[in-house]
């Protein structure tokens, strides 16, 4: 009779552990009533449930909250802005024509005669003007105006890739946090599987091995548990840096005081269905690494015509004013008098006619007309590896969605079934335990997998509608 009492308190709990939801943290032992008077078993108080597996002073956030932090507040992309504001500022610095020069002098002091037998000064000013010629401004602000969208559309390109790698990154941390639930789970219906093991063997129902065995299975899963707990910290830690929060030189003891990033969401959201035309198209058209090639190629052909009009010679353009003051010379007198002078000059293309330049320049536009066509290419490759990995994905999922974990759970009640009646062993009904914990693990790897497919797919074709 009292081996039946303790059979019916071992199913009450381990039911009760087994039915738990995936995503729900283990209800705690004590709070299973016993289906056997008490009287009948001396009381023992179960082990304490294992810690939760994140910080309850976390802050919670979920996806689109923590790219909107990222965007704003990221370091790497705070410092890849500063490429837009300085091609600015070699835009302006193109539109610049070279400054005038203004001279001012004085020659012909005569330092070995005086007063009338002194030779007579001369006192000049001049102004002097470079003007292009060629159309070099223009066509320097041309390539100026090509880089600065290029910079425009790298900036975006870093943007695109810091937010694909800042999801990829909040999906690993949210599946390690529902690994480390779900061992928390597992660890919580070992410690309610030895705490049944000791009432039985205190009314002689089992033997002092079905415990040890018991308690040696509950430390291993509680030892997981905390290697997935530790995992799931690390990498929401891991978010801060995408975050841009940082600590104060001389402040560590702050570490202590931040509040630990939660991330939150389902990863257990409907399947996507993809026009693959539609996104190779969107890929070569709108991905912002394809919009910087094709303004590297206009910066590259832009830079030839610089290259030619460099081989037109600039006019130097120069005015001066003479004052030359009255010789009192009793051999060579002259009066004062003024004069002013005008000229034009040009260089001779004779040893620089900027041929290497020219050719350097020819050279550069067909590497940039390559380097275009080969981004265009690996846009199209990376979408149809994003396409398939997330068909397979999907699929892999769907497996799990069709059953695969009622039929764990379903093994595991008949194991527990067959212990009850002394058709199995304790060693069957672990091993049953373990492989419906795998089964779970192995799920929540799958939507991992096809979450940060989703994230390849959006990334690869330059578009974003990702949400969990």
């Amino acid at each position: 009779m009292q081996g039946s009492r303790a059979t019916r308190v071992l199913a009450v709990l381990l039911l009760g552990g087994a039915c738990l939801p995936l995503t729900a943290p283990a209800a705690p032992a004590a709070a299973v009533p016993p289906a056997a008077p008490a009287a009948a078993v001396p009381p023992t108080a179960p082990p304490p449930p294992p810690p939760p597996a994140t910080a309850g002073s976390g802050d919670e956030i979920s996806l689109a909250a923590f790219l909107a932090e990222v965007a704003a507040a990221n370091l790497d992309y705070a410092a890849a802005r500063f490429n837009v504001p300085i091609a600015e500022a070699q835009l302006t610095a193109a539109r610049v024509s070279p400054n005038p020069q203004l001279t001012v002098g004085t020659s012909g002091r005569d330092l070995t005669d005086r007063a009338e037998q002194r030779e007579p000064a001369n006192n000049d000013a001049g102004i002097a003007q470079t003007i292009e010629l060629g159309g070099k401004r223009g066509k320097r602000v041309a390539v100026a105006r090509a880089n600065l969208a290029q910079a425009a559309a790298t900036l975006e390109d870093f943007f695109r890739t810091l937010r694909a790698n800042a999801a990829t990154a909040f999906v690993d941390a949210l599946t390690k946090r529902r690994i480390a639930e779900e061992k928390q789970r597992s660890a919580a219906t070992l410690d309610q599987l030895v705490d049944a093991n000791r009432k039985r063997l205190e009314v002689g129902d089992i033997g002092e091995i079905d415990l040890t065995q018991s308690k040696v299975d509950a430390q291993q899963f509680r030892a997981e548990y905390l290697a997935a707990r530790s995992d799931a910290q690390v990498a929401a830690i891991g978010l801060e840096q995408q975050l841009g929060r940082r600590i104060a030189p001389g402040a560590a003891g702050q570490a202590l005081a931040l509040r630990q990033v939660v991330p939150v969401g389902s990863l257990e959201g409907p399947a996507r269905s993809f026009d693959p035309a539609a996104l190779l198209a969107a890929a070569v058209q709108n991905r912002p690494d394809v919009i910087a090639a094709r303004h590297a190629l206009e910066s590259a052909r832009a830079s030839v015509q610089v290259a030619w009009a460099m081989a037109v010679p600039d006019a130097n353009l120069s005015f001066t004013y003479q004052d030359n003051e009255r010789s009192h010379n009793a051999i060579a007198p002259a009066p004062a008098f003024s004069s002013i002078g005008l000229s034009v000059g040009f260089s001779l293309p004779i040893f620089n006619r900027f041929r290497g330049e020219l050719e350097a320049a020819r050279q550069t536009a067909g590497q940039a007309e390559a380097t275009l066509h080969g981004v265009e290419l690996r846009a199209q490759v990376e979408v149809r590896q994003a396409l398939a990995r997330y068909q397979l994905a999907n699929e892999r999922a769907a497996q799990f969605q069709g059953g695969l974990l009622d039929d764990a759970a379903a093994v595991f009640k008949a194991k527990l079934f067959s212990y009850e009646h002394g058709a199995s062993s304790l060693l069957d009904v672990l091993n049953a335990q373990r492989a419906e914990d795998d089964i779970r693990l192995a799920y929540l790897d799958a939507l991992d997998e096809r979450a940060k497919a989703l994230i390849g797919v959006e990334q690869a074709a330059g578009t974003w509608n990702v949400d969990l």
